[in-house]
């Protein structure tokens, strides 16, 4: 059995949207799939903080 979703809305910066759904389209692949994986392998890298201090450091 397929695991539920949860309907939400978030607002999104324009061309960010553009450039997913032209992914998504590229890839063969819903933009919902997209998000989802994106999600995903964001939150499986090193947490938030590590992130933010490392992009600081460049």
């Amino acid at each position: 059995m397929a695991k539920p979703f949860r309907v939400t809305s978030l607002k999104v910066d324009e061309d960010l949207w553009k450039r997913a759904k032209k992914r998504a389209v590229d890839e063969e692949i819903t933009l919902q799939e997209l998000l989802n994986e994106a999600v995903q392998d964001y939150l499986r890298r090193k947490s938030v903080s590590e992130y933010k201090r490392k992009k600081r450091e460049n």
